[in-house]
């Protein structure tokens, strides 16, 4: 019984539109694809942070080796492509919300917190299993102080495994109020998505919906006061945010004109992007610009890969669809069993990138992607049951309170 369940989840998750692979389309292909490449850019980037050598002391020199190094070190960058694929992706859904005119806060908070949080909950509990676990062992604990010259470990993690860390990081409140919790320092990126999920929704709705306008004055004042209040690093993300709901406006414009070939747009437009992406790998841009410009260039981009021209093939669609539903597990379970595995297994030692480094490493990947698949299957793949059965108790007592009201006015 067990068994089967699983089985059922793994193909209702893990291939889930099967329609399309078996078609050959998915308007989406290539954007689901960079989102699985961008959740596996975060996590191969913390893993050989935590596995090899800093390039500056590797004996170790090639091209090959460089490759690796500056490869794995996308990390911040493709965050940047995730607030746009979002920025995307959500605005669309509360832009043809409000355009049916059934736009509920109600029903876009219920989709947006079951979301999240039946992910982010039992990433925090495992955070703290995790951190708890490798402390007790003890092989490696400047791991969890901040004391290694580690730069993804740069603060004393041990110390932010409170109840109150805890429960900021839950309400998304880590880098505004908390820090993130434990060593889950990937954390501070779902800060910004929540606040990013209120703020323009409170924008848009007040413009586009039919509400009364004391309700949009305050939404609007909901609005300014969260620009008050937010951190100015986090509006500068916003920035970017928004640069996909521009995508989204452009993709709705029929009958676009270019004075030059969609192929060659599209080729330019990818290497004025891998150009900012270098510029900002190398840190020739200053912080607040680097992360506009990798932002804008990727729109750009990703203006050219919404309507793909042919059908894709039933292992790219695969691939797409299996890293693009397992990049939230991915981004959100990775980073504190890493860090478990580099003070249990490796005892803090870091490698040359030799065959045998590469190797372990190569072993490593294998493993914790294997942990984060089923991280997946048992929280993330659920998340549509969940979501559901809320709605359905919302619309049983709904009609109940209905039927009430009914009876209530028979009985005057």
């Amino acid at each position: 019984m067990g068994i089967a369940r699983l089985r059922k989840v793994n193909i209702g998750g893990l291939l889930q539109k099967r329609t399309q692979i078996s078609t050959g389309f998915n308007q989406y292909v290539h954007l689901d694809m960079i989102r699985g490449l961008a959740a596996l850019a975060v996590f191969l980037g913390h893993l050989r942070a935590l596995t090899f050598l800093d390039y500056a002391q590797s004996n170790i020199k090639g091209l090959f080796t460089y490759a690796l190094y500056l490869l794995t070190g996308l990390g911040h960058q493709a965050v940047m492509i995730f607030f746009v694929l979002s920025g995307f992706f959500i605005s669309r859904s509360i832009v043809k919300a409000c355009d049916r005119d059934n736009w509920s806060w109600r029903n876009y908070m219920i989709q947006r917190l079951c979301r999240l949080w039946v992910v982010l909950l039992p990433a925090l509990v495992f955070t703290f299993a995790w951190d708890r676990l490798g402390l007790i062992l003890s092989n490696s604990p400047f791991l969890y102080t901040g004391a290694h010259s580690l730069n993804v470990i740069s603060r004393d993690a041990s110390s932010n495994l409170g109840a109150a860390t805890f429960f900021g990081n839950f309400f998304f409140l880590q880098t505004i109020l908390f820090p993130a919790y434990g060593t889950n320092g990937p954390l501070w990126s779902l800060a910004n998505e929540f606040w990013y999920y209120i703020m323009f929704p409170l924008v848009y709705a007040t413009f586009r919906g039919t509400t009364s306008l004391v309700v949009r004055t305050l939404q609007l004042s909901a609005a300014f006061a969260l620009i008050w209040f937010l951190p100015g690093g986090l509006l500068v993300g916003f920035g970017v945010w928004l640069m996909g709901f521009g995508v989204y406006l452009i993709s709705q414009k029929d009958g676009i004109t270019l004075p030059i070939s969609r192929t060659f747009f599209k080729g330019v437009t990818f290497v004025v992007f891998i150009c900012f992406l270098g510029l900002s790998r190398f840190h020739l841009l200053i912080d607040l610009a680097s992360d506009v410009a990798v932002g804008l260039s990727f729109a750009m981009f990703m203006c050219t890969l919404l309507r793909p021209s042919k059908p894709q093939g039933t292992l790219y669609l695969g691939l797409s669809t299996f890293l693009s539903n397992i990049s939230y597990s991915l981004y959100v379970f990775h980073f504190p069993f890493c860090v478990f595995i580099a003070s249990a297994l490796l005892r803090g030692n870091r490698f040359q990138p030799s065959i045998r480094g590469i190797g372990l490493y190569v072993a490593l990947c294998s493993f914790v992607i294997l942990y984060t698949v089923g991280a997946y299957l048992l929280f993330e793949a659920r998340t549509d049951r969940i979501r559901n059965g809320l709605f359905k108790r919302e619309s049983t007592k709904h009609v109940a309170a209905a039927s009430a009201g009914r009876s209530d006015l028979g009985t005057v």
